[in-house]
């Protein structure tokens, strides 16, 4: 809970939750802020992907933003307010939810059974957590149960069984100075299993965080720096990247002494929505794009001591994966696009 909370003396912080629901369609909540931006300090953000791809998307920069702390300190609630509309997130120890109403748009979503990232480890960042890094993430929940009552206006063609319905939560969170300038970010999962990624250039390296899990064959398998980074971009001998944002496609392979991930990452043209990244100057438009309708191959390797042969062994395919460029890695940056 403690990275999840409100970090007052950061520049900016922004919660992300991804909805994958019983009936196939997926939802993507945000809450960003950036306090002392000048203009578009606040943005909250909503995006309802139907089950056969239909993209809707809403978007909103509320006047005020409060953060107040639970007095019992079991959480927080952080509260967005504009006129004629409200925003509130509410985390708590064993539930944490959404709520927001504006016009025709309302929703309410509530998770439950947050599943940290590790079984000896609450975040990606490990040790990393502690540095005075210009961005830090935070997954909070791996897979939550959840339940969600949804309200859209009918452009957004919602399938009405999701007006009241289940599904299983991805939540994570950022902060610190500013989004870096290219990144990539991943996120796949299925009861039990699942993957998640997010690097790009940071302090004129490239440097990547990323975890995958599959619990029923005991495989929990992490990379970070310094394994997973390229000095000054360009050298790293256990980390080759392939980012090609005209085929839609991402490549990784990481390796550390004894275990290494290679991750084959691909969406659909047209299939990408963009969404405002948070800078000193406010949120600014179109600053990434993101895809719930990608596929991601895995495939993981170990080998008994340093320079003896890599073993696969294990293969794994995810669909509906979250893949997102951003930044220099994502072309259409600051264009009028709304589809890519």
């Amino acid at each position: 809970m403690d990275n999840y909370k409100n970090h007052k003396w950061a520049p900016f912080e922004g919660y992300y939750t991804r909805v994958d629901l019983s009936t196939g369609a997926s939802l993507i909540m945000i809450i960003c802020t950036v306090p002392k931006a000048p203009e578009r300090a606040h943005n909250i953000t909503l995006v309802y992907v139907s089950p056969d791809g239909h993209i809707w998307q809403h978007e909103e920069f509320p006047d005020k933003m409060e953060f107040h702390q639970l007095a019992d300190g079991s959480g927080f609630r952080f509260i967005g307010f504009q006129e004629g509309a409200s925003f509130s997130l509410n985390a708590g120890a064993e539930t944490t939810t959404l709520v927001d109403k504006v016009g025709d748009v309302s929703y309410v979503l509530t998770t439950k059974n947050h599943t940290q990232w590790g079984k000896n480890m609450t975040t990606p960042e490990s040790w990393l957590n502690y540095l005075p890094l210009p961005l830090h993430w935070h997954v909070y929940s791996l897979q939550s149960d959840c339940s969600v009552e949804l309200s859209l206006p009918a452009e957004a063609q919602m399938n009405p069984a999701d007006a009241h319905a289940t599904g299983i939560a991805h939540l994570e969170k950022n902060w610190a100075l500013s989004f870096p300038a290219a990144h990539i970010w991943m996120q796949a999962r299925q009861p039990g299993r699942g993957i998640a990624l997010a690097g790009g250039k940071t302090m004129y390296q490239q440097a990547f965080m990323m975890g995958y899990r599959d619990d029923a064959k005991g495989i929990e398998i992490d990379f970070r720096p310094p394994f997973a980074m390229k000095v000054f971009q360009i050298w790293g001998p256990f980390l080759s990247t392939k980012i090609d944002w005209e085929k839609r496609t991402f490549e990784c392979d990481v390796s550390d002494f004894t275990q290494r991930m290679v991750v084959k990452a691909s969406a659909p043209k047209g299939t990408f929505y963009n969404l405002s990244g948070p800078f000193e100057d406010g949120h600014r438009h179109n600053w990434l794009g993101q895809s719930l309708r990608g596929t991601v191959e895995v495939q993981i390797y170990k080998r008994s001591w340093m320079f003896g042969a890599w073993q696969l062994i294990t293969t794994d395919v995810f669909e509906k994966t979250g893949l997102e460029f951003g930044g220099e890695y994502y072309p259409p940056r600051g264009s009028n696009q709304l589809r890519n």
